[in-house]
């Protein structure tokens, strides 16, 4: 009997970190694809500043929860999308503007590209 309790507990247990683990995700992506839509917006109506200072605020953002999402998908995925997010923010610091655009555009797309590979989707396992 005490096996089967246990059995139960780790099986809900795993569901449970799988579900909030799934949600993190789903989140994480989805924030970050609407700073990146935030930030194209200030570049479009030439507030460099603000949109600079978000940038700085989304690279520091993602920073917080790349330890989290290190811990469940491939570094690779979460470093490379640091990377090209920090490449926004150098673009908008060195006023190339047309650049920060076309780098926004691409990490918008690149957040939901991720979110599509590292969800919960059949066509993940299989």
């Amino acid at each position: 009997m005490n096996r089967i309790i246990i059995a139960i507990v780790v099986v809900v247990l795993i569901l449970t970190f799988g579900v909030l683990n799934e949600v993190y995700i789903r989140n994480s992506f989805t924030d970050i694809s609407v700073r990146c839509v935030e930030i194209r917006k200030q570049i479009e109506a030439k507030d460099y500043e603000d949109a600079k200072a978000l940038a700085k605020d989304s690279i520091d953002w993602w920073n917080k929860r790349r330890n989290v999402l290190e811990l469940t998908c491939p570094h690779n995925e979460i470093k490379d999308f640091m990377m090209n997010l920090t490449t926004l923010y150098g673009a908008i610091y060195a006023e190339n503007y047309q650049d920060a655009l076309a780098i926004s555009l691409s990490l918008e797309q690149d957040a939901q590209t991720r979110l599509g590979l590292l969800k919960f989707a059949p066509k993940n396992i299989f």
